[in-house]
């Protein structure tokens, strides 16, 4: 089974401070950090960009054609029960303040 999940500027995040492409470049690449951080212990968690390509700490950074990076979570596993506690975790992850 596997599930995707999608964060990226399309995303419905709220800016309630005035914010520059600069800003929004910033946070996202900061929002990124901490998602790929949190999530590296998950062996049956792979993190792509829009585009598929696989992205870890190592290399998110130089993703983004636009400047700004879009982040897919995508959870694999051998059965449907392990791919819903491990999707209930990730959730979790999202949920907090990060």
């Amino acid at each position: 089974m596997m599930v995707k999940v999608r964060v990226g500027h399309n995303s419905n995040f709220r800016a309630f401070e005035k914010s520059t492409p600069a800003k929004g470049y910033e946070f996202q690449f900061a929002l990124a950090r901490k998602i790929l951080e949190r999530l590296r212990r998950f062996s049956s968690v792979t993190t792509k960009d829009g585009n598929g390509n696989v992205l870890s700490l190592d290399n998110f950074a130089k993703r983004g054609r636009d400047g700004g990076i879009d982040l897919v979570i995508e959870i694999e596993t051998q059965t449907d029960r392990a791919c819903k506690q491990i999707a209930g975790k990730v959730k979790k992850i999202l949920l907090e303040k990060i």
